[in-house]
C-alpha cells in the first residue's frame, strides 16, 4: 500500500524523495492474538498503510530523520 500511495503523491505533483524507508511489519507477542484474529488461514499478516502514514514516511525521508513509526495493531 505504501507504493500505491507514493505513486499517488507523485501523480498529484508532490515531491517525493528518491528513497523512502518504511518499517517491516513486526508483531509483538502481546499483539499476536489480534493479528491471528484478522489473518485468514493460509494467508499472511499485512499492515494496510494509510495515505497519512505514507506521508509520514515521505516526510521522514525528506527530513533525513529516523523512520516514522506507525501502530503495530491490525486494521480490518
Amino acid at each position: 500500500t505504501i507504493a500505491f500511495w507514493v505513486a499517488y503523491l507523485v501523480a498529484t505533483g508532490q515531491k517525493v524523495p528518491k528513497t523512502v524507508y518504511a518499517p517491516l511489519l513486526q508483531i509483538p507477542k502481546e499483539n499476536l492474538d489480534a493479528w491471528l484474529a484478522v489473518t485468514p488461514v493460509g494467508s499472511v499478516a499485512s499492515k494496510v498503510f494509510t495515505l497519512d502514514e505514507t506521508k509520514g514516511f515521505v516526510k521522514s525521508a525528506a527530513d533525513n530523520s529516523p523512520t516514522y513509526v506507525v501502530s503495530a495493531l491490525p486494521t480490518k
